[in-house]
This record gives structure tokens, C-alpha cells and sequence, in this order.
């Protein structure tokens, strides 16, 4: 089972200079995805397209912000973080939110 500890270890792990509030949010995110999936573990973010699907009802830069936690997660817990496919995905995700956000604010 995956827990707010577990998780805020994780992360602190691999982003030491991260602000604490910053570690907080992701990892806020991150229960909440398990409770929007009903998942006791984050096994699922590797399911892409239900990501997509389930976040598609809400607005664009709070999925931005759901990607982000996902993509400093995962990166926490991969070996090779630049060479793994499901995080190039989420970030092509991202950036793509980032971009309307940008026109928006031009």
C-alpha cells in the first residue's frame, strides 16, 4: 500500500531541493488519483489512457498539475527517467497543457 510517507520519502529522495509545500502538493495529487481510481497502490499511471479519460473532466492546468506530480513520481522511481516511454507521454502530455496555458496568457 502506498502511503503519504512512502510517497513524500520518495520524492524528497530524488528532488532534495523541492520545497516542502512543493512535495506536499504532489503527493496530495497523488492520494487523490488513488482515491479518484479507487487504488491502494500507483501501479495504474502506467494506463495512460485512463488518465487521460478520467482528468479530461477538469480544467487544463489542474490536469497540469495532476501531470506534473505524476511525471516527478514516476522519474522518483524510474532507473532511466529520459529514456522511458510512459514519462516522455506524460510529458508530451503536459507540455501540451502548458502551451494553451501560455496562448491564453499572451
Amino acid at each position: 500500500m502506498t502511503t503519504k510517507e512512502n510517497l513524500t520519502e520518495t520524492i524528497k529522495k530524488s528532488r532534495p531541493n523541492v520545497k516542502d509545500s512543493t512535495v506536499k502538493m504532489y503527493v496530495s495529487n497523488l492520494m487523490k488519483l488513488m482515491k479518484l481510481f479507487d487504488k491502494e497502490n500507483l501501479k495504474f499511471l502506467k494506463d495512460i489512457e485512463k488518465i487521460k479519460d478520467k482528468l479530461s473532466e477538469l480544467h487544463y492546468t489542474t490536469q497540469r498539475n495532476y501531470y506534473n506530480s505524476i511525471i516527478v513520481y514516476l522519474m522518483s522511481i524510474t532507473e532511466k527517467p529520459n529514456e522511458d516511454k510512459t514519462i516522455k507521454e506524460y510529458n508530451s502530455i503536459r507540455d501540451d497543457l502548458n502551451k494553451k496555458y501560455e496562448e491564453e496568457q499572451a
